[in-house]
């Protein structure tokens, strides 16, 4: 407690009031005065009350603020964001540690100069209301429109740039097409054709808005920094919460980027009259099962059971920030899976493991074999970018528009749905958590395929027949395949359906 004197004051009642505390974490004494002065018209004994209530208060105080760590520590924004990229850092993965560093970037040059002792709701707000402003500001490199006929006045044509120029193919066929390219490209093109910039491309200044992902990701690290800092108790409340700011909502429809029926048969077929059998693999791979690039990326020999059709996921291969390959448990819990997979994947992996083993025999010590299906010439793990140039080779090959690597997932999914497998069969080939991120991510989908389903409930509704409740246990069962918790729950699908 406290120490009260009374000090020798005899025109005004005043008191001296020390304290002698311990900080729990720190181990180290605080010791802090005040004085108090009685108001003009208390009485001695009513001050002597009084005091002790001022005492306690100030007792109180200094607890709290030992509690906390706010005696002892006065971090700013960007002091502490670097404490808590350490614990990211050694927590999560490394591709997530390099994309909050990026993030950190951002709300360090925006806030990073406050005080996080300081900070209350409207300062946090304010930052949130600037971010949802934000726009992006970006000098784009644009091929003139006549691009393609200006190289062939050089003498240029795309072969020539292609095999002889060496010229990177992908980036070129998206010149070809108009498409913007990036500064240091264009740049090496005209040094190695010796045409003047401006004779090929356009600089223009683009503004756009940022995704809302983006700009969510903005705001959301600050709220977990904060409530790091909470539970280490460096700050007292964590005003980034929605208890004290708003959040704006995502007012725009994400569409997913998935080949239709007729893309995908046109890119398997040409995929199968691929002579490398590298790329055919792999991109079959991706196509047959909807893994993700670092679940291929990080499959060995050891995870494939070719007499029962087994693939099984058991890591994840993603870059560190220095751009090394490193491993990871999967993205989830259910990520970790055993799917079933087709005969025309398994015939390809018989051949291809046969073309590996000879691979090796060739190669000799050279090649250090690590069990990986996918490497370079010397068995180390293949950079994860090279699915995305294979891709793209192929593509190109069958005049497909320039999918990304991650679309073969979604192509997967989609055709999956549309084919009528049961929703809970998909989430859990794909890996997902929980069968509503399947059915939030390609809602779209599953409303097209669910045509026929709300017909029927429109039936049973309007029907007086005596044998609707056949129908009411059929739909039962469909909404159990499709995961619906209750009846109830996929009526109001359906119903959603017909609108």
């Amino acid at each position: 407690m406290a120490s009260i004197t009374r000090t020798d004051n005899k025109d005004k009642i005043s008191f001296y009031i020390r304290t002698n505390l311990t900080n729990e974490k720190t181990n180290k004494k605080i010791r802090k005065t005040m004085t108090w002065t009685a108001p003009n018209g208390m009485s001695e004994a009513e001050a002597k009350k009084a005091v002790i209530e001022v005492a306690n208060e100030f007792e109180k105080k200094l607890k709290e603020e030992a509690f906390l760590g706010i005696e002892d520590v006065d971090f700013t924004i960007e002091q502490y964001s670097k404490v808590y990229l350490d614990y990211i850092k050694n927590s999560y993965s490394p591709s997530y540690y390099a994309r909050a560093l990026q993030i950190f970037e951002y709300i360090n040059s925006k806030i990073g100069h406050l005080k996080l002792k300081n900070l209350t709701p409207s300062i946090i707000q304010g930052y949130f209301d600037d971010v949802d402003k934000e726009k992006r500001i970006e000098i784009i490199t644009k091929p003139v429109k006549n691009f393609k006929e200006v190289l062939a006045y050089y003498g240029y044509t795309y072969k020539v740039l292609r095999y002889e120029t060496k010229i990177q193919h992908a980036t070129l066929s998206r010149a070809v097409a108009g498409h913007n390219v990036e500064k240091e490209w264009a740049d090496r093109l005209c040094d190695k054709t010796r045409i003047p910039f401006n004779k090929l491309f356009i600089m223009e200044r683009s503004i756009s808005d940022y995704s809302y992902r983006t700009k969510q990701q903005w705001k959301t690290l600050v709220r977990q920094m904060l409530a790091f800092a909470k539970r280490q108790q460096v700050v007292k409340e964590n005003y980034a919460t929605a208890d004290f700011v708003f959040y704006t909502r995502n007012k725009t429809i994400h569409q997913i980027e998935a080949m239709d029926e007729d893309q995908a048969k046109k890119f398997f077929n040409t995929l199968n009259e691929c002579e490398d059998i590298r790329i055919k693999t792999s991109l079959l791979l991706f196509l047959l099962t909807g893994f993700r690039r670092s679940e291929v990326a990080a499959l060995k020999w050891s995870d494939i059971d070719l007499e029962k059709h087994k693939i099984t996921i058991n890591r994840s291969a993603v870059e560190d920030a220095e751009g090394n390959i490193v491993f990871k448990n999967p993205k989830t819990v259910k990520s970790q899976r055993t799917i079933t997979v087709s005969n025309i994947l398994i015939n390809q992996l018989e051949l291809y493991k046969e073309w590996q083993k000879e691979l090796i025999n060739q190669s000799g010590d050279y090649y250090q074999d690590e069990d990986f299906l996918f490497t370079r010439d010397n068995g180390h793990i293949l950079a994860l970018d090279t699915f995305r140039f294979w891709l793209h080779k192929i593509l190109d090959k069958a005049e497909l528009p320039h999918f990304t690597i991650h679309s073969l997932r979604h192509t997967n999914i989609t055709l999956q749905i549309l084919s009528g497998v049961p929703l809970v069969t998909v989430a859990g080939r794909a890996g997902h958590s929980r069968t509503s991120t399947t059915s939030d991510v390609y809602s779209h989908y599953l409303q097209s395929s669910d045509t026929t389903a709300a017909e029927k409930i429109a039936n049973i509704f309007d029907s007086k027949e005596e044998n609707s409740m056949n129908d009411i246990i059929e739909l039962k069962k469909e909404a159990k395949e499709n995961g619906f918790t209750s009846l109830k729950e996929y009526i109001e699908f359906l119903r959603q359906s017909l609108k």
